[in-house]
């Protein structure tokens, strides 16, 4: 492809490097040496270039691969110039070779307890979208053949975890960074607040951006296309839906670990997932008003992180990561302790030769970068924090729709359930006031028979100390007859003996004088 001396040079993002550099990177794109930086191949940053495929078949390519190294070099026909990386992927690479390639690994080290970023660069309509979202049809209960590197990666990182302990669990946020103003684009309101982000010591704090808990590949990729819904885009000469603006969708895994002591704790990983809005020449995309100052703010900040990126392979004292909002939340992914992978995007044969050699040298700049990877520390864990994930999706699920605009919101699938157990509940309760009658009733008539039986233990007790008394006086009256009757008959009795005392007596006397007569009468 033949420069087009029609158009202008687009903005790029190493437009502030001397011209005495431009020149060595029109004869030479190797990378700056790894030393410079104090690095090692460990630490230095993955950079991966995609060429996209074009759907006129009749134009030809800038880029053609070297024969004898066609994984890592390629050559701009146009300069004739050589450029190396650590990967790259020709038009017909799948989507699976560029997750296997770059996601899978940056996956691996991210259960490690490392943290780690991704993130695709090139000029407006190259495939960057296409790289990190891809289609997001679903195919079959999963993604399609064309699905991106995120859906990919929730996948995955769901796979691997079934492996582990239970009590893991992940973590999704989604920022957007839209004319220089950050906004969560998970946030439940239709018009999101503007977030303010502030340094935190080495690395920096969005305030109010917040995290959701997901236990599932497909309430994942449910939360990704409701942020991907609320992202700017519009329609520019360049591409039919170019964003608008810079995305990062963070996944963090906290993974629980168990000292030799039978201490808990939690070691956490962080993958951010960056999709940049494309270059652009406003000229080239037809850009106007509104969508032209969308695409100076674009530049201004992309133009940022190339001076960021040449100050580190520099090595100066001063980086200037506060230059743009989009340098200061890439500052640990560039030159921190995070392990970082770039993927540069071009499309060779739609794209002009200063637009595809801007993309070229800034991923060969950047392949330079040596960054000082570090595991993150186990953190504490007190509490079981993980039985608490399911019930912190389902308020997910209920506070995204329950803001208040004159009335409750809520999601189709809380709706649907709520309204099948409110008529359940309805058919509940017809069956629940017949029953409650039928106690009523039963109530009613065991009361009755209460009554009848409480009235008859009284009337019987009434009569019991009815009986009791006259019985009572019966017997005293009863007890004096007796006592009477005994008086008498004892009298009686006393008579009887005192008579037969004396007619014992008189028979005795009568006794001794017959004796004594007797006794006088024969002797």
């Amino acid at each position: 492809m033949h420069q087009n001396n029609s158009r202008k040079r687009a903005l790029t993002p190493i437009d502030n490097v001397s011209t005495q550099k431009k020149r060595r990177a029109l004869v030479s794109a190797k990378p700056v040496s790894k030393k410079a930086n104090g690095g090692d191949s460990s630490s230095k940053i993955k950079v991966m270039l995609r060429c996209r495929a074009s759907t006129n078949t009749k134009t030809v390519s800038s880029l053609e691969p070297i024969t004898s190294d066609p994984k890592t070099k390629v050559l701009l026909k146009t300069n004739n110039t050589i450029y190396t990386y650590d990967r790259v992927f020709d038009k017909h690479t799948t989507q699976q070779s560029v997750y296997e390639e770059v996601a899978e690994p940056a996956l691996k080290e991210v259960l490690k307890g490392y943290n780690c970023t991704i993130f695709a660069y090139g000029q407006t309509g190259t495939g960057k979208t296409f790289t990190m979202e891809g289609d997001l049809i679903e195919e079959k209960g999963g993604y399609g053949e064309n699905a991106g590197i995120i859906p990919r990666t929730i996948r995955q990182l769901f796979h691997e975890l079934k492996k582990m302990d239970p009590d893991n669990h992940v973590m999704v946020s989604m920022l957007e960074l839209y004319n220089e103003e950050l906004r969560d684009l998970l946030c439940f309101s239709d018009d999101p607040k503007q977030l303010k982000i502030y340094d935190d010591g080495p690395s920096v704090v969005v305030q109010g951006l917040r995290e959701h808990a997901i236990t599932s590949v497909e309430r994942g990729i449910e939360m990704m296309k409701s942020g991907v819904k609320k992202r700017m885009t519009a329609a520019t000469n360049m591409n039919d839906k170019s964003s608008r603006s810079h995305s990062i969708f963070t996944i963090t895994v906290y993974l629980r670990e168990t000292s030799s002591k039978g201490e808990k704790s939690f070691r956490v990983g962080k993958l951010n997932l960056v999709d940049l809005a494309g270059s652009e020449n406003s000229r080239s995309s037809g850009s106007e008003q509104l969508r032209a100052r969308e695409a100076a703010n674009i530049n201004r900040s992309l133009l940022a992180l190339g001076r960021v990126i040449n100050s580190l392979v520099e090595t100066s004292a001063h980086i200037p990561y506060r230059g743009s909002n989009l340098t200061r939340l890439l500052k640990d992914s560039l030159g921190g302790h995070t392990k970082t992978y770039i993927i540069a995007t071009v499309s060779p044969e739609q794209q002009t030769f200063e637009e595809i050699k801007s993309t070229l040298d800034y991923a060969s700049h950047a392949n330079g970068i040596c960054n000082r990877p570090q595991a993150n520390i186990l953190i504490s864990s007190n509490k079981h924090v993980g039985t608490l994930m399911n019930d912190l999706e389902q308020m997910d699920r209920e506070l995204q729709m329950n803001y208040d605009k004159n009335g409750v919101y809520q999601t189709k699938k809380v709706y649907d359930a709520t309204k099948l157990e409110l008529e359940t509940t309805k058919e509940n309760l017809k069956g629940k006031d017949n029953e409650i009658l039928n106690l009523k009733n039963t109530l009613q008539q065991l009361q009755n028979t209460l009554d009848l039986e409480t009235k008859a233990r009284e009337e019987m007790q009434m009569e019991q100390d009815r009986l009791l008394k006259e019985t009572k006086v019966k017997y005293e009256i009863r007890l004096q007859e007796i006592k009477i009757e005994t008086g008498r008959e004892i009298g009686l009795w006393k008579r009887k003996y005192d008579d037969l005392k004396r007619g014992i007596s008189n028979l005795e006397n009568d006794t001794i004088n017959r004796w004594q007569s007797l006794k006088s009468k024969y002797m």
